[in-house]
């Protein structure tokens, strides 16, 4: 297989690329095996250089491939990284929407970001060797190149635990020179940055071309709500007004007025037939029973039962006997007691019913608002 080499060392043993300046006089040598190359700059095939016939350089593909992907960076700071969306957090639903999976970030953002500028390759920080380091007064930026395994778990952890940022990347060759695709990364403060950055030009720019048409639909979703409160209020008042209106008699029939004014109180399993109007009570004797999950007994009462009907009675409470029969007794008997007084939860649901009602009823008078509003500014 021909290796094909995009970098050389020179006599003094610096790397030079196949697109800077070459001198046919000068030696070049594999960076490899060490072999004598030569440059091949042709107008058909890709410029490189080229080991002499029969050489023994046994490089591997993908040795080389992150050979020349680190070194490539180095050489050509002003490159983009492609960014999976999904690490955009407020962007990726835009991103997403346009159907993109990967943006383009130049290097040299990250690069000013961090405040780095000297960059090596293959540097060894504490007892790391790094593919590409950046560094600052004392700072620095890492930058992994993965072809055919990961970075080191050990040394993820330690750059993170100190606060180094980091990208990881996948190189692959294109027409252009190469491209690095970020699988892994550890950025802090960057990514946020740059999100900032870029939706304040996107709003920047989506107003600078679309400001008539966002004026416009402001000025839609500003009316529309006030239309809607102009609406909400018209069906309120009409509502208001029925109330003050209102005649009971329209919504309570005779039944139901009964019921609201009544509680009615029945013996378990008792059968009524009929209510008739009580009159007075005769106390004879009481039984015991427990109440409160048994906690007390309940004595005499009977005569509790007596005294409450009287107090009834005598407050003016009309009192309603409720007479039952069934199969266990000879003669019918008073199984419950009627109270005539108003039932506040039988009456709190009709005026719930009665409300719901007038809402319904209501109409929203078009000509109405508009007459009574046509000089607000509001588009009717």
């Amino acid at each position: 297989m021909e290796v094909k080499l995009e970098f050389a060392k020179t006599a003094n043993g610096e790397l030079v690329h196949i697109s800077e300046r070459l001198e046919r006089k000068d030696i070049y040598r594999c960076p490899f095996c060490n072999e004598p190359v030569t440059f091949k700059k042709g107008n058909h095939r890709a410029h490189h250089f080229s080991h002499k016939p029969n050489s023994q350089c046994s490089v591997s593909e993908e040795t080389l491939l992150h050979f020349h992907a680190k070194h490539y960076i180095k050489k050509e700071l002003y490159i983009d990284l492609l960014f999976p969306v999904d690490k955009l957090i407020k962007l990726t639903p835009l991103l997403k929407g346009l159907g993109l999976k990967q943006i383009p970030i130049p290097l040299a953002d990250i690069v000013g970001y961090y405040d780095v500028y000297g960059v090596s390759v293959e540097k060894t920080l504490n007892k790391y060797v790094i593919d590409v380091l950046f560094e600052g007064d004392d700072n620095y930026l890492v930058i992994e190149i993965c072809v055919t395994h990961r970075m080191e778990e050990e040394k993820r952890s330690y750059l993170i635990n100190r606060n180094i940022p980091f990208i990881e990347v996948f190189p692959s060759k294109n027409n252009n020179g190469y491209s690095y695709t970020v699988c892994d990364l550890y950025l802090p403060g960057f990514l946020e940055q740059y999100e900032e950055d870029t939706i304040e030009r996107q709003i920047q720019t989506t107003y600078e071309h679309f400001q008539e048409e966002l004026l416009r639909m402001a000025r839609k979703k500003i009316l529309n709500k006030n239309q809607l409160e102009l609406y909400q209020q018209e069906v309120l008042d009409q509502v208001s007004e029925k109330i003050d209106c209102i005649n009971l008699r329209d919504h309570i029939d005779s039944v139901l007025y009964k019921k609201m004014h009544s509680i009615p109180v029945i013996a378990y399993n008792a059968n009524p037939i009929r209510f008739e109007e009580f009159s007075n009570a005769r106390y004879i004797n009481s039984k015991t029973i427990k109440i409160n999950n048994g906690r007390y007994f309940l004595n005499r009462e009977q005569n509790i039962l007596y005294n409450l009907l009287q107090t009834f009675q005598k407050e003016g409470i009309k009192i309603h006997a409720i007479v039952c029969e069934d199969e266990f007794h000879k003669h019918p008997y008073v199984g419950g007691f009627n109270f005539l007084i108003p039932s506040s939860r039988i009456i709190g649901e009709q005026i719930k019913e009665i409300l719901k009602k007038l809402v319904l009823e209501a109409r929203i008078d078009r000509e109405y608002i508009v007459e009574h509003h046509k000089n607000s500014g509001y588009p009717f």
